[in-house]
């Protein structure tokens, strides 16, 4: 019923998540990268936490906090008590922001091996977005933004002193 209301316009994804964190009397957190604890993510499987959209926040005493794509989703929940017998708690939060947080980090986890590499003269990072969004004001300060093909190319060359540019 909430991907109907979503397709019709009448709510966001984001709305959708918070009513049905408030159905299940759990908090909606609002994501941002400066939340994620790269050693706190790195203890769970990479599959588990995109397929049942969890990312862990923080840890406080014999706790783990996570953020929850589907908070009506149980057995996500369950699925996680494999891999730490730390009491779960989890918050609701949009799953296209927990997707893209996730994204972002395992992306720099596999990019970073690559840069330290010490037999490559250069390494060329190549980014590809048919749906990127080109954002910017008009002269009367107006913003516009405009769906576009994006290819962004990157070339890292390591410098004599050991440094990237």
């Amino acid at each position: 019923m909430g991907e109907i209301l979503i397709e019709l316009g009448y709510i966001s994804a984001k709305e959708l998540i918070w009513f049905l964190s408030e159905q299940a009397n759990m908090p909606f957190v609002e994501l941002t990268p400066d939340m994620l604890d790269n050693a706190l993510v790195n203890r769970f499987p990479e599959k588990l936490l995109r397929e049942n959209n969890l990312l862990p926040l923080y840890q406080a005493d014999d706790r783990i906090y996570f953020a929850l794509g589907d908070p009506t989703d149980t057995g996500a929940i369950q699925k996680l008590k494999a891999y730490t017998a730390k009491e779960i708690v989890v918050s609701g939060a949009e799953v296209g922001v927990i997707t893209q947080l996730l994204e972002k980090f395992f992306a720099a986890q596999r990019i970073e091996p690559m840069l330290a590499r010490k037999d490559t003269d250069s390494t060329i990072l190549s980014v590809l977005d048919d749906q990127a969004i080109m954002e910017f004001s008009d002269k009367s300060g107006n913003v516009v933004r405009k769906t576009v093909t994006a290819n962004i190319e990157i070339r890292i060359k390591e410098t004599s002193e050991g440094h990237h540019e």
